[in-house]
Parts: structure tokens; sequence; C-alpha cells
């Protein structure tokens, strides 16, 4: 799993450096980061299940960690895929929408993951 994360960092870099360059966003190497992060978040849920680890998720601190990341980025995918596009619009309603998305799943994560650091295992 670290030789994993550790390629595919350096994937991003490259593909930041030479596809995309460092003065503008690099849209496509976050949209890969923000994918590679849902399937660890899913193996997770994977392993769980398989493995039996928990016997109740609802009081796991480490499944609500999990559920409120895997939500922020099921629900940010998108926008980081089109976020080159939302910046280089003006203000417009897709502009508006496409951020309120990605504060709202924010929020939502943020309260989630605050729920599994207040839970005790």
């Amino acid at each position: 799993m670290i030789m994993a994360l550790f390629w595919s960092t350096i994937f991003c870099y490259i593909l930041g450096s030479v596809y995309e360059g460092f003065e503008t966003i690099n849209a496509l190497s976050r949209s890969i980061s923000c994918f590679y992060l849902l399937f660890i978040g899913i193996y997770y849920l994977y392993a769980v299940y398989k493995y039996e680890i928990h016997q109740n998720l609802a009081k796991s601190s480490a499944f609500w960690i999990n559920a409120g990341l895997l939500f922020y980025f099921s629900s940010s995918f998108f926008t980081f895929l089109m976020s080159k596009k939302i910046l280089s619009l003006e203000v417009t309603d897709f502009f508006s929408a496409g951020w309120l998305v990605h504060a709202t799943a924010n929020v939502m994560k943020n309260v989630v993951i605050t729920i599994g650091f207040i839970l005790k295992e």
C-alpha cells in the first residue's frame, strides 16, 4: 500500500509538472488522486466486510472517518475533474453550483469525521 501511494504521488507530480504545468490548476492530478483515495476507502470497507474486523460499525471511529472521506471524495470527484472549466468561466450559475456542491460535501465530511473522532472504540 505504501509503494502504491508513493508511485501515485510520483505520477501526479509528473503529470502536474509536464502535462498541466505549475501555473494552472492541476485538475487531472486532483481527479486521479481523488479516485485513488476512493479506491482505498472502498478497499477498507471490503476488508472490514471480509475479515469482520468490527462487530458494530456504528460504534467504530475508523468506519465514520472512512465514511466521511468516501462521501467527500465521491461528491467532489467531478468538481475536481471540471475545476479548470469552472474556474475559467465568469461567475455564473454553473460556477456557483459547482463550488456549492464542493463546499456542502466538505462541511458534511467534517461533521461525519467529527462523529468519528468523538466515538471511542
